[in-house]
């Protein structure tokens, strides 16, 4: 397990749900993909708008589309996995937004955005500027592309700014 991964696996502790092996399989992901479902998972039962289904008690998602689910932002913007190339994106109704180039980095863009909700509760406005600023430098350094100004990340982080996160 790389070190980002060990930091993931870390923060989240127990709030992680590892994917059934016999539903990864049949999805026809990268192996490194199929591994983090497998063996570290997303982080489920966290009180945010994005909602992670549990699927070790659901059934399996559909791959039709290419597409794999893994969240929901507020209930409504479906999160996936695109199998062909490994990318995270929102699929709104009008287009589809970037959200991460890799599984792995939105995992850990997860982790970064729950550290600053965690830590910006009971902070300055001053304060609250720096964790964000801290975040967004974080964000950038791992995955650019993320950042894009027409991507997922850069949504999140002005609304981190207005106070509404």
């Amino acid at each position: 397990m790389d070190n980002l991964s060990e930091a993931v696996v870390g923060f989240w502790n127990d709030q992680l749900q590892p994917w059934p092996k016999e539903t990864v399989e049949k999805l026809g992901l990268s192996p490194r993909d199929a591994t983090y479902l497998q063996t570290i998972g997303l982080p489920v039962g966290v009180d945010w708008s994005l909602e992670i289904p549990a699927f070790a008690f659901e059934r399996p998602p559909s791959i039709a589309t290419g597409l794999i689910p893994l969240a929901r932002d507020a209930g409504v913007v479906p999160i996936c996995l695109v199998i062909e190339t490994g990318e995270v994106v929102a699929i709104e109704e009008s287009r589809t937004r970037a959200v991460n180039s890799t599984l792995h980095n939105f995992g850990a863009f997860l982790m970064f955005f729950q550290d600053y909700r965690r830590r910006v509760r009971d902070v300055g406005e001053a304060e609250s500027q720096a964790l964000i600023e801290e975040v967004e430098a974080k964000m950038e350094h791992l995955d650019p592309s993320s950042m894009q100004k027409e991507a997922y990340w850069p949504v999140v982080v002005e609304q981190m700014r207005d106070g509404l996160l």
